[in-house]
């Protein structure tokens, strides 16, 4: 079987294609790897929590923003300000978070006297 990106450096060769495209071993492969895993409880959850983290965000943007206008800052400074805090908040609170939900999933699941195979359960055992 010859793959593509071979080289022969000497001598003479007959081949035969005997696939192209998907059919052959690269392209069941890839096919295998562009299936995407079933989406469980847990990152639906952490997706809508993603999502709220964003709305409040652009609230506390928009908050900041208009505290430092009524204060009578230039416009620019104010935007930039905001804008320095909610990208300095957003970071710092989801693996806080993150990590007191897997914290209690282990737990939850250590009193349960459970064995994991795969780390890709303990998302959905542990909520």
């Amino acid at each position: 079987m010859i793959f593509a990106g071979s080289l022969v450096t000497t001598g003479s060769l007959r081949a035969v294609v005997v696939a192209t495209g998907m059919r052959t071993e690269f392209g069941k492969l890839a096919q295998s790897l562009s299936i995407h895993p079933p989406v469980t409880e847990f990152s639906a959850g952490l997706q809508k929590f993603g999502y709220m983290v964003m709305r409040i965000t652009m609230a506390l943007l928009l908050l900041a923003t208009l505290v430092n206008i009524a204060a009578q800052r230039p416009l620019l400074q104010s935007m930039m300000f905001a804008l320095a805090v909610a990208v300095g908040l957003t970071p710092e609170l989801l693996p806080v978070v993150m990590s007191v939900i897997m914290s209690k999933g282990a737990l939850r699941i250590a009193k349960k006297a459970l064995l994991l195979k795969t780390w890709r359960l303990f998302p959905t055992l542990a909520v």
